[in-house]
């Protein structure tokens, strides 16, 4: 990894880019544990925090690789847009089962799946 993040910051000089260390996480996956003096990361002298999860794109990256917490935050989103489809459902704006059929699916289904090629593979 050490390797990687010098080929970045040249990747970064070449190209005359600046890196915001400030806005840089990691998260190192690992089955427990506190991570070694050896798991610390610099980019051009500056530490790269690691933590323990991360949310990058909706999806949330915990260290143990895992994605309980993704696969949670999915059905979470989809519970409330269940509430949301009842809602509507209920205000009568939608008569036939295939419009009340297409609105599950394009709201519910969406926020359920979201990403769960990464997240859903342990939990099928």
């Amino acid at each position: 990894m050490k390797r990687k993040i010098r080929k970045l910051a040249t990747y970064f000089e070449d190209d005359g880019l600046k890196h915001n260390i400030d806005k840089s996480k990691m998260v190192v996956f690992r089955k427990g544990g506190k991570l070694s003096k050896t798991g610390e990361f610099f980019l051009n002298g500056q530490e790269i925090e690691c933590v323990n999860e991360y949310v990058y794109l909706g999806v949330v990256f915990s260290s143990s690789g895992l994605f309980r917490k993704a696969m949670k935050a999915r059905k979470q989103r989809a519970r409330i847009a269940i509430g949301k489809v009842i809602d509507i459902l209920r205000r009568g704006t939608t008569e036939s089962l295939t419009g009340a059929n297409k609105l599950f699916e394009s709201c519910i289904m969406t926020n359920l799946l979201n990403c769960s090629p990464v997240w859903g593979l342990r939990h099928t």
